[in-house]
């Protein structure tokens, strides 16, 4: 999480806004897949929002439509 937030604020700071998918690591040492969007709120004291989804799923789906595209 925090290499995904390092690589975020870096496009976050020029765009004000970036996602980036990565493995996010459980307290039994498995990985998951999620996709991690942040965005910056300007004003006096800059704020970042960073909102995180479980990505599995939409990998899964990703896999099956590349076979059947590719059947």
């Amino acid at each position: 999480m925090r290499r995904a937030c390092a690589h975020g604020l870096q496009q976050v700071h020029g765009q004000g806004r970036g996602a980036r998918r990565i493995a996010h690591r459980r307290k039994d040492e498995t990985t998951y897949p999620v996709d991690v969007h942040l965005q910056l709120h300007g004003g006096d004291r800059p704020l970042f929002t960073a909102f995180v989804f479980d990505a599995t799923a939409r990998n899964r789906t990703e896999a099956e439509l590349v076979r059947v595209r590719a059947a």
